[in-house]
């Protein structure tokens, strides 16, 4: 049986690194609706992150698997939607990796929730098409794991499972918030 859900700590050999380069990158407000306050301009190849996930996903020698790009992400506390949960919502690539570079210190909350309907209303069948789909409605949830917010921890999920940022994120900047590094895409057909 294939696994959905793969939760990895340690995952960046050096994770400060990839913290500089996130701080370090241009941020910008996402355009349209987004679960994030603000996330990096550019994306980010990464041969490290493609290695460690292609084999994670059974692809380790597969030639055919693209290098990730993925970009920073921030979500802070009294940003858009410090005055809302956010509803659970899926994404239309197969995948979604989530890699936590936020400050291990801090005393903060925060972390991933997966969720599952808790009615007929939260199906895939109510969502748009957009690429992200949220239901406006998060008490039309349940849910089924909490993956606690641990510096370099990455979590690895089907893109069709709903889940949602838990808590309200943290901090006023990248710099002291809750950033991480996002990686979405599809399993190239073939190889193997």
């Amino acid at each position: 049986m294939r696994k959905s859900i793969e939760v990895v700590d340690g995952f960046y050999r050096d994770p400060v690194d990839r913290r500089e380069l996130a701080l370090g990158s241009e941020w910008v407000a996402p355009d349209g609706a987004s679960v994030f306050d603000e996330w990096t301009r550019d994306a980010f190849p990464d041969i490290e992150a493609t290695a460690r996930i292609s084999a994670l996903v059974g692809r380790d020698s597969d030639a055919t698997f693209p290098t990730l790009a993925g970009r920073f992400t921030f979500v802070g506390n009294g940003g858009v939607r410090y005055w809302q949960r956010a509803a659970p919502h899926v994404h239309d690539e197969q995948w979604a990796a989530l890699v936590y570079l936020a400050p291990p210190e801090g005393g903060f909350s925060s972390g991933v929730e997966f969720h599952r309907p808790a009615s007929a209303a939260s199906t895939p069948g109510a969502w748009g098409s957009s690429g992200v789909h949220e239901v406006q409605h998060p008490d039309l949830w349940e849910e089924t794991l909490y993956v606690p917010l641990t510096f370099n921890r990455m979590v690895l999920f089907q893109g069709s499972i709903a889940h949602r940022c838990a808590g309200r994120g943290f901090g006023r900047t990248p710099a002291d918030g809750r950033v991480a590094q996002l990686f979405l895409f599809d399993e190239p057909v073939g190889g193997r």
